[in-house]
């Protein structure tokens, strides 16, 4: 599958790039003398190049966050300062996580979430979520 949309990603960057005409723009064009003081025809080309290039990144971003949850991603980049705030049972990263699981972050729940930190820390992150999701609803 990474192969296919790889493939697709590499072919469509060459068809866009092929279709990229260079424009040479010289100084009496536009009322400037003496050549192309400002580098418009530079300009030009390289932010053509640069769209294509944003376009590959975008569409590598896009698959990875589709393979992932929010909170997964939240998770994955925010992970010790989550653990930390559920050890003390309040703080920014918790509320945030809470929120993108849609749970509402009452203090019995930040108080389930804090005596199992243990167990919690030591799962991968979808095991973490999927755990917090059943520590709640019990």
């Amino acid at each position: 599958m990474k192969r296919i949309i790889l493939l697709l990603l590499l072919i469509s960057i060459f068809s866009i790039s092929k279709t990229i005409k260079p424009r040479v723009i010289r100084g009496g064009d536009r009322g400037y003398r003496g050549g192309d003081p400002l580098g418009i025809s530079t300009i030009e080309a390289s932010s053509q190049a640069t769209s294509v290039g944003l376009f590959a990144s975008t569409s590598a971003n896009i698959e990875n966050q589709n393979r992932y949850s929010r909170e997964e991603i939240f998770l994955k980049r925010n992970r010790k300062e989550v653990i930390k705030d559920i050890s003390i049972g309040r703080g920014e990263y918790l509320y945030t996580l809470l929120e993108l699981m849609k749970i509402e972050p009452t203090q019995d729940r930040v108080q389930k979430l804090q005596r199992n930190i243990n167990r919690l820390s030591k799962l991968n992150n979808r095991e973490f979520l999927n755990r917090c999701r059943e520590l709640i609803k019990s």
